[in-house]
């Protein structure tokens, strides 16, 4: 009888022990499958965020911010617009972009926002004429001898000679239209002159360019230095 209650009582323990390693085992896959559903929706969440960041990339600016000018043609992004012609007249007040873009030359014009806004100003702009005025202005901008001052300096003690040379510069550049500063300077090391010494200097710059207009009459700055200037007349 002893016997039969001890193989019973061996044979519940080992069921026990059974039952708790399948409980442990079903504790442990239930973990596993609560960290997979968890990192499936992190993945997903850091999936659709990388995608509507990447829409947001993509979507067409809605400023020229950056743009060396104002846009162009397709580069409007606004779907209605105010539509001016080439003469500067008002032709509809909201017009749909698309339609205007279809409705000229694209070969001999283009739209220009020339006015941002909600509904932005646009006007028609001739090619040829703009590209003609900006190349104009360009051309005067780098050839316009107004804007243009041409330094000439030398020392009181200056030879005939040098001046001569450097004077024939002053009277190249002045022939181009530019305008000449000449500034005579006390160098160091020579020989100081005497205000009427530096006065007969001034005569001779002035004998060299009488031809030619001075602008500025003989100014004598800080540390002995003059300062004449001439132009075309």
């Amino acid at each position: 009888m002893y016997r039969h209650l001890a193989r019973t009582l061996n044979t519940c323990t080992r069921l026990n022990n059974v039952l708790c390693r399948q409980q442990q085992e079903q504790s442990h896959f239930l973990r596993n499958v609560v960290a997979y559903n968890n990192n499936t929706f992190m993945t997903r969440s850091i999936l659709i965020r990388s995608l509507m960041n990447t829409t947001h990339v993509l979507q067409a600016p809605t400023s020229n911010k950056g743009m060396s000018r104002p846009r162009r043609d397709e580069e409007i992004t606004s779907r209605f617009i105010t539509f001016i012609d080439d003469k500067g007249q008002v032709l509809e007040q909201r017009a749909r972009l698309d339609d205007v873009l279809h409705s000229f030359d694209r070969s001999q014009y283009f739209l220009m926002e020339v006015q941002p806004g909600k509904t932005p100003v646009c006007r028609l702009f001739d090619k040829k004429a703009m590209f003609e005025k900006q190349k104009q202005k360009k051309k005067t901008k780098q050839t316009n001898p107004e804007a243009v001052v041409k330094e000439i300096v030398f020392g009181w003690n200056v030879s005939e000679h040098d001046m001569e040379h450097k004077l024939g510069r002053a009277k190249q550049f002045l022939e181009k239209g530019n305008k000449v500063k000449i500034e005579i300077t006390t160098k160091k090391g020579q020989q100081r002159l005497d205000k009427q010494e530096k006065i007969q200097v001034i005569e001779r710059v002035a004998e060299h360019l009488n031809d030619y207009k001075s602008t500025k009459k003989a100014d004598f700055i800080q540390g002995g230095n003059c300062v004449l200037q001439y132009e075309k007349k």
